[in-house]
């Protein structure tokens, strides 16, 4: 396992008695999934906050406005847990937020789990 939190896993599956063959499975094991709280501080700015996750080198935020399709905001957010987002659609509609810590190991990124997810109703 690397200073990271990622390590490389494998398991072997062997056919025993009349059962022949064998297959190995190789995976990352990657960054657990952080839990996600969200509070509106006004018409038009949410606070995001969220639990660290140990080897994550950056967070990655998702949201989804009035129930649709999860997009990713532009910024990643690194040495920090909480956020402070401002956007005209909070006023508008009611907004999901995920999101999920990131770690890189030779040149590649790792992405861990989502978070639960939390809905911001309007006011």
């Amino acid at each position: 396992m690397t200073d990271l939190g990622i390590c490389t896993a494998s398991v072997t599956v062997k056919g025993k008695g009349k059962y022949t063959g064998e297959k190995t499975l190789t995976y990352k094991i990657v960054p657990k999934a952080p839990i996600l709280k969200a509070s509106r501080k006004s018409d038009t700015t949410i606070k995001l906050s969220w639990t660290p996750v140990k080897g994550a080198e950056k967070y990655q935020i998702y949201y989804a406005k009035g129930g649709g399709k999860y997009k990713k905001f532009n910024a990643v957010f690194s040495d920090t847990t909480t956020v402070v987002l401002k956007s005209k659609y909070f006023q508008k509609y009611n907004c999901e937020f995920i999101v999920r810590a990131v770690t890189e190991d030779d040149g590649k990124d790792y992405y861990g789990a989502y978070s639960n997810e939390v809905k911001v109703r309007l006011k």
